[in-house]
């Protein structure tokens, strides 16, 4: 910081990557002082991508805060910034569909991962489309299994339709990118969804449990190549499951 007070640009990421050391390090004031500053600093035209990244850290905060309206605002900021490319609207709709998914209005988060897929398919073909898309469908299975369990009764049609979108997620990025944490993520997806299909059809028990295992035991593959501890006791924690313990007492 002391030597960069001519570039805007690398002033504003110092700034933010001090915030972000701050937050790792639970000093959240601290952290949201440096991000606030950050912005101060961007050039709205050079530095989107950065500025996008540091509203989501900010609404990352607050939404772990409890301070869901804060939150929002800061994602809503991405979501409008005027020299967004396709791809930082589709991530910043993600990041509000999570806002109001940890709200339980799963429809109205539903509503932008719908808009951030909308988004995806009019990216040019490539890797960033790709998890781009995948992003969203894995978003809307999770509010879709939320969304079923908190039904009485528990809904198996939407619980289907949570896995189609995992398996669509799937899908579109294998083939197209090195995005290993979003696999993981559509995995254990697909893992627990399975384990609550075969808690609600007990005729159909043993074939949900194998597809759970399946995709657990991919997530744990995944954490592997990443060589990442917690990605691999996740796979674990999934691939080692009791179905009921998925299941909302």
């Amino acid at each position: 910081l002391s030597t960069s007070t001519d570039d805007r640009s690398l002033q504003g990421r110092s700034l933010y990557f001090l915030g972000i050391y701050y937050e790792r390090q639970k000093q959240e004031d601290l952290a949201l002082d440096h991000f606030n500053r950050a912005l101060v600093v961007f050039d709205p035209q050079v530095d989107r991508a950065a500025i996008a990244d540091t509203l989501f850290e900010i609404g990352d905060i607050e939404i772990a805060r409890s301070e869901f309206d804060r939150g929002i605002q800061s994602y809503q900021a991405a979501v409008t910034h005027p020299h967004n490319t396709p791809g930082e609207t589709a991530k910043a709709l993600d990041y509000l569909g999570y806002a109001h998914r940890r709200l339980g209005d799963y429809a109205k988060a539903i509503g932008y991962h719908r808009q951030a897929l909308r988004t995806a398919e009019g990216m040019p073909t490539g890797a960033e489309r790709a998890s781009a898309e995948a992003r969203a469908r894995n978003h809307i299975g999770l509010c879709l299994r939320l969304q079923a369990l908190a039904e009485s009764p528990a809904s198996i049609k939407l619980l289907l339709q949570a896995a189609h979108e995992e398996r669509a997620g799937l899908a579109a990025i294998e083939p197209q990118s090195l995005d290993f944490r979003r696999q993981g993520y559509l995995q254990r997806a697909l893992a627990l969804t399975y384990l609550d299909l075969a808690v609600l059809q007990p005729a159909d028990k043993d074939r949900q449990l194998k597809l759970a295992l399946d995709a657990a035991g991919a997530a744990l593959e995944i954490g592997g190549k990443m060589c990442d501890e917690e990605w691999r006791g996740v796979g674990a924690a999934c691939a080692g499951g009791d179905p009921g313990a998925a299941w909302p007492a």
